[in-house]
């Protein structure tokens, strides 16, 4: 069975009231209370605002508030809960990766700043 909105909420909130979720979220104490309690559920737009500002993915979000289905993804949905059930290599690998792209940006910033540098003194 899947996770439900209140169940999702009170896991990726880690026990802050309802009045830091709300004020987090932008949305009024009430509407909170209404959704950690079932009785009603966030509007689509919102459920992906309360997953980015958690750090969590939208498609995650939108499985708990039901918008989604496990099936509307073509087939069951499993989505790690922290990078402590992620394997260690995946995780170096995903940090090499970022690495690798932010050298490329410095170096591609640095060719261009001499670029520049070198246009300014051919105009003198």
């Amino acid at each position: 069975m899947s996770e439900t909105w209140p169940e999702y909420l009170r896991r990726i909130t880690r026990g802050q009231t309802q009045a830091q979720i709300a004020q987090q979220i932008g949305v009024g104490r009430l509407s909170v209370n209404h959704w950690l309690h079932g009785r009603t559920r966030p509007k689509a737009e919102t459920a992906i605002t309360v997953a980015q500002v958690y750090r969590r993915s939208p498609l995650e979000a939108l499985l708990a508030a039901a918008y989604l289905e496990p099936t509307d993804l073509g087939g069951s949905v499993a989505m790690p809960l922290s990078l402590r059930d992620q394997p260690a290599h995946a995780i170096a690998e995903e940090l090499l990766r970022r690495l690798t792209a932010l050298e490329h940006l410095e170096a591609t910033e640095t060719l261009i700043r001499v670029d520049d540098e070198l246009r300014g003194s051919h105009q003198e």
